[in-house]
């Protein structure tokens, strides 16, 4: 994704589990990459997983250094074994569609 849409920023570290991708988004807002994404049948998540469902902020995100302003600009992907190059693609063309439009 980093090379297609160069300002996202990936901020998963090098040691994380391989089906879990977490970038932010330094001039959108996440309400709406979320909302549009959602749109498409693209689940993706706001933080981190530990706080899904939670109206505060992610203990994850805060440990990371994330300012409030990279916590509201973060999207967190999750793969499944189900999903492939494909559909990683198909996300990849909706976020250029949504920020380059």
């Amino acid at each position: 994704m980093s090379q297609e849409i160069p300002e996202a920023q990936l901020n998963t570290p090098k040691n994380s589990v391989a089906n879990i991708i977490h970038y932010t988004f330094p001039k959108s807002s996440v309400k709406d990459l979320v909302s549009m994404l959602s749109g498409h049948k693209v689940a993706v998540s706001n933080g981190s997983a530990c706080a899904a469902n939670h109206a505060h902020k992610s203990h994850v995100l805060l440990a990371m250094c994330f300012s409030e302003d990279e916590m509201n600009r973060s999207l967190r992907f999750s793969l499944g074994k189900g999903n492939n190059e494909k559909e990683i693609e198909y996300v990849i063309e909706i976020l250029k569609n949504m920020l380059y439009k």
